[in-house]
């Protein structure tokens, strides 16, 4: 099955004291590139969720990132300094006495003093949290390739039709081919008798050698006969399991340097023209294929 190497996943997952959410994100790339955002709570983490994630994708440039959100009083402890408490209170004391002031320090005057109350968050097991985070992750991994796969069936589709018309034009070549050396033959011909005057000048054997080396410089029946290949070739990849996006892009230089040798014997403006609509198709499947995983 042919998958994108584009596609978005989150997963969610509810774990002791906190909840976590994946998400990925993934865009083309020659190869897997793999960029990871945890938490510093869940850094030691990072290393297995990389290993997670590089097993399932194949190629692509891939975002991850966790953000977690820890139940209400969970992760956190208030920490009194009763010390620091006392020091105000006597400190604050002494101030209404010296001031003469009858108002008294009050509970709430304490605890909003700087440095009394404090909460300070406990540490994470991440041992129990790997669980939480594997569950996250595998949900946004099987979103981010239900996606991929979506998007690989339409390239699918579409390279399927692009090579369809690539093979329309490679029969049109063919075909084009004995006509275009007709006519490069008839224009040989007169050329030499405008050359030589009377056509009866013209030696046989040289009028036969002359055509040889022109079939010989026009005869494209082999690059034609690799291009028949290397479609067939394509039809077989577009039916294989796993990763054929590099494959693919191969190919496709071959059909490209296959046109090109043949545009080079163009013999005729009409063969000329067809070599061109050729190249422009093989260059709508090379757009199609750098999607590919």
């Amino acid at each position: 099955m042919i998958h994108s190497m584009t596609g978005f996943g989150r997963g969610r997952a509810e774990g002791p004291g906190s909840t976590l959410t994946v998400e990925l994100r993934a865009v083309n790339h020659r190869f897997l590139e793999l960029k990871t955002r945890l938490p510093r709570e869940l850094a030691a983490l990072e290393r297995r969720a990389s290993a997670m994630t590089r097993a399932r994708l194949g190629r692509g440039s891939v975002e991850l990132s966790v953000r977690i959100v820890k139940a209400a009083g969970e992760g956190a402890e208030v920490v009194v300094d009763q010390a620091l408490a006392r020091r105000y209170l006597d400190e604050l004391t002494d101030l209404t006495k010296l001031l003469r002031l009858s108002d008294k320090v009050s509970l709430a005057q304490l605890a909003r003093a700087e440095g009394v109350v404090q909460l300070r968050e406990s540490a994470l097991d991440e041992g129990a949290l790997w669980p939480t985070l594997e569950a996250a992750l595998g949900e946004a991994l099987d979103k981010l390739c239900e996606m991929r796969a979506q998007e690989g069936a339409a390239l699918k589709a579409e390279l399927i039709d692009r090579a369809a018309a690539i093979t329309a034009w490679v029969d049109s070549i063919e075909a084009e081919v004995p006509v275009a050396l007709q006519h490069a033959r008839a224009r040989l011909e007169a050329r030499m008798s405008e050359v030589f005057g009377d056509s009866a000048l013209v030696e046989p054997a040289r009028l036969t050698q002359e055509i040889a080396l022109l079939v010989d410089k026009t005869d494209v029946s082999e690059e034609i006969s690799r291009l028949r290949a290397h479609l067939a070739q394509v039809g077989r990849f577009l039916e294989a399991e796993g990763p054929i996006g590099r494959k693919l892009d191969f190919l496709v230089q071959e059909l490209n340097r296959e046109t090109n040798t043949i545009g080079s014997k163009c013999q005729s403006a009409d063969l000329a023209h067809k070599v061109v609509e050729l190249k422009a198709e093989i260059e709508r499947v090379r757009e199609q294929v750098q999607n590919i995983e």
